[in-house]
């Protein structure tokens, strides 16, 4: 992190991706050992915290889907994303929900979405606009999967992104930092929760 470098609470949200109660309480040993050992929970505790106490807007996109599998493209893959038994549980249900740790306040907004990303189904990219928001500070699961899909299509769309690496995860720990040292910083910046509040802290200080 460049000395001195800080974030525009005003021109920033920041977006908690996924973390809902199918994503976190899964049935999945191996999942669970990864979720557990990266501390991605208490992390996104402590980065929302950060943003709540900096003024900055928090948006939680949703990941749910209709139980007749309308809103989903029968899309040929060689290889499924796991985590679950195969078939959408009923929209809405405790899976769909925000882990309670995370719960969202009245002020936050939420934002649905039925694809990988948090841009391509949903009115994420006109909402931040109507704020003004230029800088997105991602955390949340999974990382090769919606986060990565969220990080290219919000450069793309022109804004700065910022992912918080030990706020993410929920995938094998050696493909996370793979793409948190190879890849995200080609597409934008990478930081810890520790750095981000340093940098809202900054920001702070100098209103």
């Amino acid at each position: 992190m460049a000395n001195g470098e800080r974030l525009d609470a005003e021109a920033t949200a920041l977006v908690v991706f996924d973390m809902q109660n199918g994503q976190i309480h899964v049935d999945d040993r191996q999942r669970q050992e990864w979720l557990s050992n990266s501390g991605i929970v208490q992390n996104c505790v402590s980065l929302l915290a950060a943003a709540r106490e900096g003024g900055v807007p928090i948006y939680y996109v949703r990941n749910n889907r209709r139980a007749d599998g309308l809103d989903s493209a029968p899309v040929l893959t060689d290889r499924g994303m796991g985590g679950g038994s195969g078939g959408a549980p009923p929209y809405p249900g405790w899976q769909w929900e925000i882990i309670k740790e995370l719960e969202p306040h009245p002020e936050d907004i939420v934002v649905d979405k039925i694809r990988m990303g948090a841009f391509s189904s949903t009115p994420l990219d006109t909402l931040l606009r109507a704020r003004k928001v230029d800088t997105v500070v991602l955390c949340g699961v999974r990382t090769t999967i919606g986060i990565a899909t969220t990080v290219r299509d919000g450069r793309d769309l022109g804004y700065n992104m910022v992912v918080a690496s030990d706020a993410t995860g929920g995938i094998d720990p050696e493909e996370h930092e793979w793409m948190i040292e190879k890849i995200f910083p080609i597409f934008g910046r990478v930081r810890t929760v520790s750095d981000l509040q340093s940098m809202l802290s900054r920001s702070a200080a100098s209103a």
